[in-house]
């Protein structure tokens, strides 16, 4: 993975923390990992799942986790499913992540990018979509397989 210098606002502390993300696990999931002061059930359960990204921003980007919403946008980022059709709003290249993940059944079904600062009703895999959207995902990566 490249090194990418990033600027996030810690939870409740207000600094600026700059980093250069070179593991795998680095610094943003740390941040996502770290357990708030005020739980969500969503937080939760995104926190119980298994990791399976290191978040990667859009260029010029930061992060406030002092609001619970953005940091189950970014838990959910490191543990969706990446979507090989992104939402539209993703694919405009706008929202904070550069990957458009989602966890079927969790943030009321939108992407972690639409999801961020509570604006995932803009997503495009609202209502039902996301699943739809998964199972075309599932059915190409099978299909690619079997080709080989």
């Amino acid at each position: 993975m490249l090194s990418q210098d990033v600027t996030v606002v810690h939870a409740g502390s207000g600094r600026k923390i700059l980093g250069k993300l070179k593991e795998a696990r680095g610094e943003l999931t740390a941040l996502a990992e770290k357990v708030p002061e005020k739980l969500t059930e969503e937080l939760v359960a995104l926190i119980r799942m298994p990791w399976v990204r290191e978040p990667v921003l859009n260029e010029g980007r930061q992060l406030r986790l002092d609001r619970a919403v953005n940091r189950e946008a970014l838990l959910a980022q490191t543990r969706g499913v990446r979507l090989h059709v992104p939402c539209s709003h993703c694919k405009k290249g706008q929202g904070p992540f550069t990957v458009c993940a989602a966890v079927p059944g969790h943030l009321n079904g939108s992407c972690a990018s639409c999801h961020y600062n509570n604006s995932g009703s803009r997503c495009s895999l609202r209502s039902g979509k996301l699943l739809l959207v998964q199972l075309q995902s599932q059915k190409e990566n099978t299909q690619l397989r079997s080709d080989f």
